[in-house]
């Protein structure tokens, strides 16, 4: 099982969420930057997981909720490796997923992370 201090399904904006300068009990302008997103990706049917690690509200998974996870473009090789290893040993059937950028039609394609030990050797030496 793994814990989540928060999670939901992701807003699809053609804006911006908006900051107000001043805030009342009902703003949650954190909240909404973490889950909106551009609606050109609605299709994907996002829902995030905000793990943490200070005391809150937690809730545990089973390891059946995880169908895949996606590391963006930007995150590091060698941390890749090693976010990889730490969840093929909590969840080894999970589908490992990168984002790249598609050079050719400025977008970002998501492909399968195939091969982990081959990824993994080739940092570990």
């Amino acid at each position: 099982m793994w814990l989540f201090g928060m999670g939901g399904q992701i807003a699809y904006a053609t804006d911006f969420p908006k900051l107000p300068l001043f805030l009342n009990e009902n703003d949650s302008p954190l909240l909404n930057i973490l889950f909106t997103k551009w609606a050109k990706w609605k299709h994907e049917n996002e829902y995030r997981l905000i793990h943490t690690y200070k005391k809150g509200k937690i809730h545990l998974l089973p390891n059946e909720a995880i169908g895949e996870i996606v590391f963006g473009c930007q995150l590091a090789d060698i941390d890749k490796v090693k976010y990889a290893e730490r969840i093929r040993r909590i969840l080894p059937d999970v589908k490992i997923y990168q984002i790249e950028m598609d050079k050719k039609t400025f977008g970002l394609k998501k492909t399968p992370i195939f091969d982990e030990n081959l990824l993994l050797n080739q940092y570990n030496n």
